[in-house]
Order: C-alpha cells, then sequence, then structure tokens
C-alpha cells in the first residue's frame, strides 16, 4: 500500500515537472535524429521540418516561461528526488536475499534472427559480411552528411532518404552549419528481421555505436549544439532494401505494376513509389533512433 502512494506522488510531481517546464530538444545526426538533451534519447524520433536552430543559443535542453515558478519548480524536483531515493530502498530491502542482478543499461534486448531465414530469402547473402557492410554504409553516409557529399549519399540510399537528407543539408548551409560527427565506432550490430515483397528484399539492423556528435557555426568554429568533448551512445534501426532479381533493371514496379528502368528512374513514374536503385547491392532505406545516451 505504502509503494503505491509513493508511486502515486511521483507521477503527479513528474506530471506538475512537465506540465511547468517546456523543453525543447534540439535534434542532429543525418536526418536530425539524434537529440541534444543531456544524455537522454528519443525514442523513434525523426526530423521536425518545422523545428527551428537557433545558431545564436547554446545546446543542451531549453527551458520556456518566466523565472516566477522557480521556487515551487526546485521544490517539486527536491521531493521527487527524496521520493525516488525512499523507494529505491524500500525495493533493495524487499529484494535482498540472493541472486543474481542484471546491469544491462540498453534500453532495447533485440535479437538476431535465425540464420536460416535469412538465406531462405537472400540465398547469396554472408550474414558475417553484412553485418561488417551495415555498419560501414552507416558510417560512409554519417561521414558524408558532415562533409556535405550528396553523392555519396545518393549511391548509399533510396531516393526517399536521398531527398530528404539533401532539403536538410540545404538548411545547414542556410544557417552556416555543420553537424560534426567522427570517431564513429561500432558497439552491435544484429539482424533482426528480413522480408520479401514482389521483387524488394528488406532487411532490419539493430545497431549501437559511439561517436562525437555536436553542431559547429562553420565561419568561426564554434560549437552551437551537442558536446564536442563527450562521445554520445546512439542505437539504431536501419532498413535496408535490395531487389531479390538479378537484373540491373526491373521491368514492373513492385507497387503498381507499371514498366519501369530501374537505371534511368529510382522512382516510378506512375504511382511515385521508391524503387531499389541498385538491385545486386543493399541501400539504406529507413533509420530511425531507438534510444541515445552519453558515454559515462
Amino acid at each position: 500500500m505504502k509503494k503505491k502512494i509513493f508511486l502515486s506522488l511521483i507521477v503527479m510531481l513528474l506530471s506538475f515537472f512537465l506540465i511547468y517546464t517546456p523543453v525543447k530538444l534540439v535534434k542532429a545526426d543525418s536526418g536530425w535524429d539524434s537529440d541534444y538533451d543531456s544524455g537522454g534519447w528519443d525514442s523513434g524520433s525523426s526530423w521536425d521540418s518545422g523545428s527551428s536552430w537557433d545558431s545564436g543559443s547554446s545546446g543542451g535542453i531549453y527551458y520556456g516561461g518566466s523565472s516566477s515558478g522557480e521556487g515551487s519548480l526546485v521544490t517539486a524536483v527536491i521531493i521527487v528526488v527524496i521520493i525516488v531515493i525512499v523507494v529505491v530502498a524500500m525495493n533493495n530491502k524487499n529484494n535482498r536475499g540472493g541472486g543474481s542482478s542484471s546491469n544491462n543499461h540498453s534500453v532495447n534486448n533485440y535479437q538476431d534472427i535465425d540464420i536460416d531465414k535469412i538465406t531462405s530469402i537472400d540465398p547469396s547473402i554472408n550474414v558475417s559480411e553484412f553485418k561488417t557492410k551495415a555498419f560501414n554504409i552507416y558510417k560512409d553516409i554519417q561521414t558524408a552528411w558532415m562533409n556535405f557529399d550528396t553523392d555519396t549519399i545518393r549511391k548509399l540510399t533510396t531516393d526517399e532518404i536521398y531527398n530528404m537528407y539533401s532539403s536538410q543539408l540545404e538548411t545547414l548551409k542556410l544557417k552556416g552549419q555543420k553537424n560534426i560527427m567522427k570517431d564513429i565506432s561500432l558497439i552491435d550490430v544484429k539482424i533482426i528481421d528480413i522480408k520479401k515483397e514482389q521483387d524488394v528484399i528488406t532487411l532490419s539492423v539493430y545497431l549501437k555505436v559511439k561517436c562525437y556528435d555536436y553542431v559547429i557555426k562553420e565561419d568561426t568554429g564554434d560549437t552551437v549544439r551537442g558536446r564536442d568533448n563527450n562521445k554520445i551512445i546512439i542505437e539504431y534501426v536501419l532498413s535496408f532494401v535490395k531487389s531479390a532479381s538479378n537484373n540491373k533493371t526491373t521491368e514492373k514496379c513492385p507497387n503498381c505494376g507499371a514498366p519501369v528502368d530501374i537505371v534511368s528512374s529510382a522512382t516510378c513514374p506512375y504511382c511515385d513509389s521508391t524503387l531499389v536503385k541498385e538491385s545486386s547491392d543493399y541501400v539504406m532505406s529507413k533509420k530511425t533512433n531507438v534510444g541515445q545516451s552519453l558515454e559515462r
């Protein structure tokens, strides 16, 4: 009963905190799907074309509103912290008595699917090599994004992703800013799903990386978003697609069945569906941020 009362108080106070503390999360990373929020993470975040990048502001969390409620806010936060400490202490007391404990700090628990399922849909794939390839494609896209290299992005992504990234890079140029993504290292990679629809094979990959990710003002080199002295750990779910056929061209659109030439166009002229540009190789078709934290 006491636990329920404590938990109810926590919910009420957190609700107060969220209502009276407007937060503006600033997104970066290619596609604007990383958040500079002092180590927090935004599941499934995506680029918001209406978001504002103010080069005169510092990175991190932004608080809006007047300062008249600061005293009440601080009091509420202190009470929340005290209640959390009490609840944790009670739980630790009740859980004593042996047994192992988990120390997994990841918010996700994705697992590799069976290799036989993968090879039954794509017999030509080497699973180990593809995991390395998936990371390299991701890293090459991030590096190309940092360097405004749209030609490389075009080769490694579907037209839908390419067009979105190109538009966002133009926004960065207009702001006179550059998103620095460097020292990207792989922590974990898993193939978590595969499917075949019409002539298109889609592979879903869980990717966990560590890197520096911040935004600078190009003319001065000053950091205007993020931290240039602290790496962040980012978890993604990436989708890669390729044609299931062995030909370099696709005779029919897998969506509407219209005749198309994949070499001359990567978009169906009849239904505007995105087509796989290179039938012999995978390209990235989607990227979703599913977890983010500062390296400790």
